[in-house]
């Protein structure tokens, strides 16, 4: 088990108050390779992914910021947004893919 999926697991049982930026940057990397960025101070991640427009907290062209507090942590609100986001792009795969045997 990589290191994005035991934050993930960890996270989904119980949103922290608030996480490093770099363990925030490796679930990031993990799931969502390439579709987020800094924001133009790196004061915030902006992460944009089609697959999340028109889900709930996500905007409709699926993009949510992520606010970086004093340069290292992210509060629990924008993680559980994340890992929200997570949720969703794990069952649009399992519809995907179809039922298990």
């Amino acid at each position: 088990m990589s290191r994005a999926q035991k934050l993930f697991r960890k996270w989904s049982d119980n949103i922290p108050s608030e996480a490093k930026r770099s363990e925030v940057e490796v679930l990031l990397e993990h799931y969502f390779h390439g579709q987020w960025s800094f924001g133009s101070k790196a004061s915030h991640i902006v992460l944009r992914c089609d697959r999340l427009a028109g889900f709930s907290p996500f905007n409709y062209i699926g993009e949510i910021t992520i606010p970086i507090r004093k340069g290292r942590y992210v509060k629990g609100f924008y993680i559980k947004n994340l890992i929200e986001a997570i949720n969703v792009i794990k069952e649009l795969e399992d519809v995907k893919n179809g039922p298990k045997p």
